[in-house]
């Protein structure tokens, strides 16, 4: 087990009961892993955030949440002087937008911050340079399947290679959001489908968070012909269920414009679904041919990469053999492993108190 930190940490951070999303999870997941090491840790949201730090006798690492950037200079004003402000980057608004310079927000946010922890390597090389000689950690998500830590019987049959496939079924984990480009793909799947396409698409994800963004998503598949019988909206489902579906599908479908790690994408390739996925951010290093996975460069032709696919079952019995095959050699990793990185990250930079 690794030594405490010296000092506590604080999360502020949105709900951890709040809606679904791999940030939540993220938050939730590590901060649980912190405290079985022993590290004195403790989670709050931005209303109670002042009041938590000055109760806090010890020097405090305060981790603020990226939902929070535009408050990072006001919180940072309000600390007191023991503690030190850190951002947790699990994305920053410039990065929907491919080649976009950060942000004035964003520097400024940036600017407060005595340190940063991402959950890709990608984004912490974005922001690396605004940062100087201050910090930027990265500490990407765990691995973590059913059959990991389950031992029941309705786990054990979710293998990593998931025998047992619906060869005309995709899923997509997106919460119903613009960043997660769902309705563009349905937009142009709609328009490129033929009556005899056989397949279905369930998508797993809240449509709480963004509502007219959602009804426009659903009204579009109850108007289409093409759709109507063929994309089935989940809502927001447990964790276990999503590997559960993603382990069954024949495809595993990414429209999003933008993910900072892509945790459904790693999961994706852990159980041997192939991927489809739009370029963007950190895309590129979760989907290759190498496990059977394909880039596109818009969502017209994310569109026709899946009906291709969809139309050809020889090349998709190879991709879903090359998934599977390359899925059996990926190790897991655990949350354990990564508060341990987190832990002797900070450890290393005691210095972030010298002031």
């Amino acid at each position: 087990m690794h030594a405490p930190l010296p000092y506590p940490q604080l999360w502020i951070t949105p709900a951890l009961d709040g809606p679904i999303t791999g940030g939540t999870l993220y938050n939730a997941s590590i901060i649980s892993a912190l405290a079985q090491l022993g590290a004195p840790v403790q989670q709050c949201t931005l209303h109670d955030a002042s009041a938590v730090a000055n109760a806090l006798t010890e020097p405090t690492l305060c981790w603020l949440d990226s939902l929070y950037l535009a408050h990072a200079s006001q919180l940072g004003a309000q600390l007191p002087t023991r503690h030190v402000l850190g951002l947790l980057l699990h994305y920053l608004p410039s990065t929907l937008q491919p080649g976009t310079a950060l942000r004035a927000l964003e520097l400024t946010a940036l600017d407060t911050a005595a340190c940063v922890l991402t959950t890709g390597q990608r984004l912490a090389t974005q922001v690396a340079p605004a940062l100087g000689e201050r910090p930027v950690w990265c500490v990407e998500p765990a691995l973590v399947l059913p059959h990991d830590h389950d031992h029941d019987q309705e786990q054990q049959q979710l293998q990593r290679t998931a025998p047992t496939r619906d060869p005309a079924s995709a899923v997509m984990v997106c919460n119903l959001t613009p960043n997660k480009g769902v309705l563009p793909f349905l937009r142009a799947l709609g328009a490129a489908t033929r009556p005899a396409d056989a397949y279905h698409i369930h998508v797993l994800g809240t449509p709480e968070l963004d509502p007219p963004y959602a009804r426009a998503c659903q009204a579009l598949v109850a108007s289409s012909p093409s759709l109507g019988a063929r994309v089935h909206f989940a809502g927001a489902c447990s964790h276990r269920e999503v590997l559960r579906r993603i382990g069954h599908g024949s495809l595993f479908v990414s429209a999003s414009l933008s993910e900072s790690f892509g945790m459904a994408l790693a999961e994706a390739r852990a159980l041997g679904t192939p991927l489809l996925a739009l370029r963007g951010d950190n895309v590129a290093s979760q989907v290759s041919a190498a496990d059977g996975g394909e880039l596109c460069d818009d969502h017209a032709a994310l569109a026709a990469a899946f009906l291709q696919l969809l139309r050809d079952p020889v090349e998709l019995e190879r991709r879903l053999h090359t998934a599977t095959s390359a899925a059996a050699a990926r190790a897991p990793r655990s949350w354990h492993d990564a508060g341990s990185e987190l832990l002797a990250l900070c450890a290393s930079a005691a210095g972030l108190f010298e002031r």
